[in-house]
C-alpha cells in the first residue's frame, strides 16, 4: 500500500470548499453592512485578487502539503505557511462574524467590555502553553541524555569485553564459559551502542540475566558467567580488608578502573555490589543494572513525550480560535468607530 497525500487531501476538499463559501458570505455581508454596495465591491476585489495574481504568475508559490509525513505516529503540527493561511482565515471570519453579531443584537459598550475581559483571560492560557513547552523541552533533553548514557555505557563495556576476549585468546583467562560469552556478546553490545531509544525499549530484556544471555543460553549458564566475571574482577583488582570494616580498594591502573557514575548508578539485584564502589576490570554487572534502570526512565519519559506530541497537534485549534477572537476585537473597534462617527453633534 502506497501512501498518497493527494488522495488524503481530496477527502477534506469538500469541507474546505464549504468553509470558504461560508467565510466569503460572511465577509460580503459584513462589508455590505459597513459600506453598503461599495464595501461589497471592494471586498469582492480583494477576495479575487490573489487568484488573479496566481493566474498571472505574480503570486508567490506556496507549498500547501508538508515535505514529510509521520504515518501511524503523533504527526507534525504543520508548516508556518499553512498555519498562517488558517490564522488569516480565522481573523477574517472573526471580523465578519462579530460585525454581524453586533448589528443583529445591537450590542453596545457592555458587550465590548465583556469581550475584552474574555480576550485578556486567553493570555493566561497562552502562559500555560509556554510553561508546558518549557517542561517538555526539559523532558526531551533528559530523554536524549538518558539515551546517550545507554549508548556510551554499552561502548564502555564493549571495550572491557574486547580486552577480556583478548586475554582469553592469549590463554591468560581460562574460563571457558565466560570466554565464549565475551566473544558472542560483542555484537549485542555494539548494537546497544548505536540503537535508537525506541529500538532499545522494544528489544532489550528486562532482567540482568537476560542482558547476559546470548543465543540459546540458559539462566544457569548466565549465572555461571556472572560468577566467573566476579572472580576475574576479584583476582585482577583485589581488595584488602584492613580490619574494623575498612576495605582498601585496588589501585587504579590500565586494567582496574572506577566505572563512571553515569554508567554505574544502580545495582538492581544487589549481587556483586563491590563493582559499584571501586576499581574493576569488567563492569558488566554495574553497567547492565544501570542500563535497565535507564530503560525504565526512558519508558516514563517516552510516555510523557508521546502524550505531549498527541496534545500538541490539537493546540493549533486553540490558536485558530484565538485568531477568530482577535478578528472579533478588530470588529468591535471598527463598529465602535462607526457608531461614534454616525452620532450627530
Amino acid at each position: 500500500m502506497i501512501f498518497a497525500p493527494e488522495e488524503k487531501v481530496m477527502i477534506m476538499l469538500p469541507v474546505i470548499i464549504i468553509s470558504m463559501v461560508v467565510i466569503i458570505f460572511l465577509l460580503l455581508a459584513a462589508a455590505y453592512f459597513l459600506w453598503k454596495i461599495t464595501g461589497v465591491i471592494i471586498c469582492a476585489i480583494i477576495l479575487i485578487l490573489p487568484g488573479l495574481l496566481a493566474i498571472s504568475g505574480y503570486f508567490p508559490a506556496i507549498r500547501w502539503l508538508p515535505y514529510r509525513y509521520n504515518i501511524g505516529g503523533a504527526g507534525e503540527v504543520g508548516s508556518p505557511a499553512g498555519i498562517s493561511c488558517l490564522f488569516i482565515a480565522g481573523i477574517l471570519t472573526g471580523w465578519a462574524f462579530f460585525i454581524l453579531i453586533q448589528k443583529a443584537f445591537r450590542a453596545g459598550e457592555r458587550f465590548r467590555t465583556v469581550f475584552d475581559i474574555f480576550l485578556i483571560l486567553t493570555a493566561a492560557v497562552n502562559g500555560i502553553f509556554w510553561v508546558h513547552d518549557k517542561e517538555i523541552s526539559s523532558i526531551q533533553s533528559a530523554h536524549q541524555e538518558t539515551s546517550m548514557n545507554i549508548n556510551s555505557s554499552s561502548a564502555y563495556l564493549l571495550k572491557q569485553v574486547e580486552y577480556y576476549d583478548e586475554q582469553c585468546r592469549n590463554g591468560v583467562v581460562k574460563n571457558v564459559l565466560s570466554c565464549q560469552w565475551a566473544s558472542d556478546i560483542q555484537g549485542k553490545l555494539n548494537d546497544y551502542t548505536y540503537q535508537l531509544p525506541s529500538v532499545f525499549m522494544q528489544f532489550t530484556p528486562d532482567t540482568v540475566v537476560g542482558l547476559y544471555k546470548t543465543y540459546n543460553m540458559s539462566d544457569s549458564q548466565a549465572e555461571k558467567i556472572r560468577e566467573e566475571l566476579n572472580e576475574y574482577n576479584l583476582r585482577m583488582c583485589p581488595e584488602k580488608q584492613l580490619g574494623q570494616g575498612v576495605t582498601q580498594l585496588a589501585p587504579p591502573s590500565r586494567l582496574c578502573q572506577e566505572t563512571p557514575i553515569q554508567y554505574c548508578d544502580a545495582i538492581i539485584e544487589n549481587k556483586y555490589s563491590h563493582t559499584a564502589r571501586g576499581e574493576v576490570a569488567l563492569a558488566s554487572e554495574c553497567v547492565f543494572s544501570s542500563m535497565l534502570r535507564n530503560k525504565k526512565i526512558l519508558s516514563k519519559q517516552g510516555t510523557e513525550l508521546s502524550e505531549s506530541s498527541q496534545n500538541s497537534n490539537f493546540r493549533w485549534l486553540w490558536f485558530i480560535l484565538l485568531s477568530v477572537l482577535l478578528g472579533g476585537k478588530v470588529a468591535t473597534l471598527m463598529y465602535k468607530i462607526r457608531e461614534s462617527s454616525s452620532v450627530k453633534v
